[in-house]
């Protein structure tokens, strides 16, 4: 009777009326709060109920918040105008009601334009009792007989956070995301993040150690971006399949967002996003250190260098590295093994005289050389476009789609059978046909989309799956032809959606930041591997060392845009950079010793210093960014490290560095009864670490630059 009583109790409590007709929504995790009906049930506040109880969400009651749609009709139907809806709209009746677990909110009779009542929508949250996460979603009825609906933004958040009184994890390019300490939205550039792509459609809102994770759990992939607002507002921004197309247009996104509660950092809200994740078609034929299709020879690889001449150049290159780094497994990029010049001619590369015989070269001294190729583009400059535009993503008046890199180039539909053969073709001419022992597809994983409304392609037009499943299709060939042979397919950036049909991706975006985070090893680490790590050879060895080991400890293959600068020799014939490159040599030898972990283990955690680390700054002077020519300074915890386990989680180890220029102490937590060992590797010549361990504290002690693993 006393259980059945607290359930009752628990049950009332999820869903109450307030004052006016408002809504209060909640379980043991969250409380949602909504405003009344003549109010348009706006979205007033969310309380995370974990860690102080903070609340998020601003509503100044003018604008959308809670959703907002774009309807329009194809341009050749002559009703090319946008017009907008959201949840302040008039409507002939709002009803708010239960059903079930799930809280709906209804708007009908909505007018669109001189069209009465024809338009109805439903804004669901779903929050099940207990700790659960609640899923967002929106369905649109639409009787117009002349526009349909384009674009739905939900949920529509009004400032989350007000500036400067919260951290919010927003996407980036290389790792994943930032982790912005005392957020001010309107200094945030860019402002929006496409997908798919290189930004994962997750963001975090944090007050204290009390955090709101927000997240589109889109198994499939769909074309969405994620904005955010001057004011602080957030919104996830969909364009609906078959966009504009009265009488076929989809009438919802097609799947939830997600929002949770959490107590903590960052590091849970990387957790969350995994346990969803890791159960996607992109995940699911598991970590790649059980994968029988999975070519160890891009896991194997320590460091990259970066090949950017003909045949003779690059044997140069590797006859000077083979005497310099004769004990780790080497892999590199090859730029311009063609004979056109770089962003020139795609997709038809051409390759210079001894291509084929420098890479069987290569083959047979256990090297890793991946040719260039563009996965996206085809130069509207070339004869052949005349053809090759139909299979061009097209906007709605048939137009090819075109960016611009110093020349015009259309963006390819990858869901055209025509672009998809092409892909597969351009694989087999580099691999079969010159005996490259790798591949490099560019702007696969990264690049946003383009819509494409061409209906000879046979997609959904505007929005959809159509990006993810076609580019899908050829990396399964491609993927399937070239795995057997233990051949690895590489793209350009960390992107999710092929990770089970890219092999590696490389970590090069736009400058980095003092708050980047290792998001994406935290997620995916163990599930493919990342390489390389954007940076100018001449940087300070100070500077070199902290920007590269950082990576390095995350599980990230050391190399950069400029590693062959490394070997160049000075007018008196010296080899230049020493320091650096003995730098990268030593972390190649660590990835080396520890693939268990670095490899093919897991990212768990950071180190947790139980007393404050001072930061160090240092500048880089490639990664610049494009409105100043200033270097960018990166400010580093003294002491960085992670922790990591094996794929079956059996074994421990803790990856640290001293980064600064003096001798460090770092005091963290260790288990009792844990047994552990310390080496140091020495970068440059340093002594060795020490690690005592009293009373479940260890205190581990590192000369400067050095690095140290405790297993």
């Amino acid at each position: 009777m006393v259980k059945m009583m607290v359930l009752s109790a628990a049950v009332v409590a999820l869903c109450t009326a307030g004052a006016g007709g408002a809504t209060t929504v909640e379980n043991d995790a969250l409380k949602v709060n909504f405003a009344d009906a003549d109010s348009g049930f706006a979205v007033t506040g969310i309380v995370v109920k974990e860690a102080g109880g903070a609340r998020f969400i601003i509503s100044d009651g003018e604008g959308p918040d809670f959703w907002e749609l774009d309807f329009t009709a194809r341009a050749e139907a002559g009703g090319s105008t946008v017009l907008q809806l959201s949840n302040r709209s008039p409507a002939a009746e709002r009803q708010a009601f239960r059903d079930g677990d799930t809280q709906a909110f209804l708007w009908k009779g909505m007018a669109l334009g001189d069209e009465q009542g024809v338009v109805d929508v439903r804004a669901e949250l779903k929050l099940p009792s207990g700790k659960a996460a609640g899923e967002w979603r929106i369905f649109v009825t639409n009787r117009s007989r002349k526009r349909a609906l384009a674009t739905t933004r939900y949920p529509y958040l009004r400032t989350v956070v007000a500036k400067g009184e919260g951290d919010v994890l927003v996407p980036t390019k290389n790792f994943g995301a930032r982790f912005i300490r005392r957020f001010d939205p309107s200094a945030l550039r860019p402002r929006f993040y496409g997908y798919p792509g290189w930004y994962p459609m997750v963001t975090a809102f944090q007050k204290g150690e009390s955090g709101l994770y927000c997240a589109a759990h889109d198994p499939d992939g769909r074309i969405k971006t994620l904005h955010y607002l001057k004011d602080g507002s957030v919104f996830f921004e969909t364009p609906v399949e078959n966009a504009g197309v009265v009488g076929k247009a989809a009438e919802s996104p097609k799947y939830p967002v997600v929002i949770a509660g959490y107590a903590g950092d960052w590091w849970q809200v990387a957790h969350i996003y995994r346990s969803w994740a890791l159960k996607q078609k992109w995940a699911a034929k598991g970590p790649i250190a059980k994968r029988s299709d999975y070519p160890r020879a891009m896991s194997d690889v320590a460091i990259w260098g970066r090949l950017t001449y003909g045949p003779s150049s690059a044997s140069n290159t590797l006859a000077m590295i083979r005497n310099t780094w004769p004990d780790v497994k080497l892999g590199f990029r090859w730029y311009s093994w063609n004979i056109q010049p770089f962003d020139n001619s795609y997709p038809e590369f051409f390759p210079q005289p001894g291509v084929k015989e420098f890479c069987e070269e290569a083959r047979k001294e256990g090297y890793l050389v991946m040719p260039y190729v563009n996965g996206r583009l085809w130069d509207q400059g070339l004869r052949s476009f005349r053809y090759a535009k139909r299979d061009c993503c097209t906007d709605e008046a048939g137009n090819p789609v075109i960016e611009k890199y110093g020349r015009s180039f259309g963006v390819m539909c990858p869901y055209a059978e025509g672009w998809q053969q092409t892909l597969i073709d351009m694989g087999v001419d580099v691999v079969e046909g010159n005996s490259a022992n790798a591949i490099y597809y560019d702007q696969i994983s990264c690049s946003r989309p383009q819509l494409c409304f061409n209906p000879a392609h046979g997609h959904t037009l505007g929005g959809g799956t159509w990006w993810a499943e076609g580019y899908r299709k050829a990396l399964t060939e491609i993927h399937k032809r070239f795995s057997a042979a233990g051949i690895p397919v590489t793209s350009e950036g960390a992107g999710e959606s092929w990770l089970d049909l890219v092999d590696g991706h490389l970590i090069v975006g736009r400058n980095a930041y003092t708050d980047d985070v290792p998001f994406y090893p935290a997620v995916y680490s163990g599930y493919t591997t990342y390489f390389c790590c954007e940076e100018q050879a001449t940087d300070a060895p100070e500077a070199f060392f902290a920007r590269q080991v950082q990576s390095a400890l995350c599980g990230c293959q050391s190399g950069s845009w400029s590693h062959n600068r490394l070997f160049l020799r000075d007018s008196k014939g010296r080899i230049s950079l020493e320091q650096n490159s003995r730098c990268l040599h030593a972390l190649a030898r660590l990835r080396t010793k520890f693939p268990e972990y670095l490899a093919y283990g897991m990212l768990r955690d950071e180190i947790r210093p139980l007393e404050p680390l001072p930061e160090v700054e240092y500048e880089y002077a490639a990664t610049r960014t494009r409105r100043s020519k200033e270097p960018t300074k990166i400010a580093f915890p003294a002491m960085i490290g992670y922790i990591w386990t094996d794929v079956d989680g059996g074994s421990k180890a803790i990856f640290a560095a001293n980064v600064s220029s003096e001798k460090r102490t770092v005091k963290i937590r260790v288990p009792a009864g844990l047994s552990v060992t310390a080496k140091a590797l020495e970068v440059p010549d340093q002594p060795a670490a020490s690690f005592t361990l009293d009373g479940g504290v260890g205190a581990l002690t590192l000369e400067p630059f050095s690095i140290a693993v405790i297993r």
